[in-house]
């Protein structure tokens, strides 16, 4: 049953695999394989450097990736889903200026030409054609009840605009703050890792190697030397589980700031 489980399981995520780059449901999913510069950004600096300090809890030093402020900074300027809102944010304050421009008059300026025919007189006494006629209309309409729809159509566009400048802010603070429970995530990750291979797993093989000894010296059992080795297994599985989680949020933090974290 427990196997049967982790086969349709995996089914069920290479068929959500699928779905996510646009392919058919039963296309092969290559078997995933976490990147060298992954494994050295997880390890090679933090886990032989060491920790910040020597209090309980601390995390790993020099961390790879850019600091929390750099990185929320490069979500709210990057994210493409901050951008659509910033976006709409722009259009909604577009449409607010002209319905406040609705209210100035609408000014209306032009020229009319007449042409006038007989004669008249000149001082002269002898008779002249009339000369044509120019002359410029300026109208200013009054408005009645016009202002009191201008009004309410300014009032709407304001508020339109105000929602989505919240609606922007809103989602601004909500990825600050997923920035930053992810990065959290990436550095309690990376400390699990770090502890695993300078401290957790060198004390299992170590039990095992004494295990052995004790062994083959006469001093001790099979037992003690196959729970021995089980219990390496475990904790060499569990470091797998911990570096695949690294890498899992390693994703979702370059996905929700939109940028590559490591080079």
């Amino acid at each position: 049953e427990s196997a049967n489980a982790l086969v349709e399981g995996k089914a069920a995520i290479v068929a959500r695999i699928n779905e996510l780059l646009d392919r058919p449901t039963e296309t092969a999913v290559m078997n995933p394989v976490i990147s060298r510069k992954l494994v050295r950004a997880a390890l090679d600096s933090g886990a032989l450097t060491g920790f910040v300090s020597r209090n309980l809890g601390a995390s790993v030093d020099d961390f790879p990736f850019p600091t929390l402020p750099e990185l929320q900074s490069l979500a709210v300027a990057l994210n493409p889903g901050l951008r659509a809102k910033a976006t709409m944010a722009a259009v909604a304050n577009t449409e607010l200026e002209l319905a406040r421009k609705e209210h100035l008059p609408d000014i209306d300026v032009s020229l009319q030409y007449g042409q006038r025919s007989g004669f008249t007189r000149g001082a002269d006494g002898n008779p002249t054609s009339r000369s044509d006629l120019i002359s410029a209309v300026v109208s200013i309409p009054i408005p009645v009840q016009r202002k009191s729809k201008q009004d309410v159509d300014v009032a709407a566009a304001r508020a339109i605009s105000s929602g989505a400048s919240n609606e922007e802010r809103a989602a601004q603070n909500q990825i600050r703050s997923e920035v930053a429970r992810i990065y959290s995530d990436v550095a309690h990750q990376r400390t699990l890792l770090a502890l695993f291979v300078r401290s957790v797993i060198p004390q299992g093989r170590a039990s095992t190697t004494s295990a052995m000894s004790n062994y083959q010296a006469g001093r001790g059992d099979l037992t003690s030397v196959l729970n021995a080795q089980a219990t390496v297994f475990d904790l060499e599985l569990a470091y797998q589980r911990a570096l695949a989680d690294f890498a899992e949020k390693v994703a979702e933090l370059e996905a929700v700031s939109g940028k590559e974290l490591i080079p």
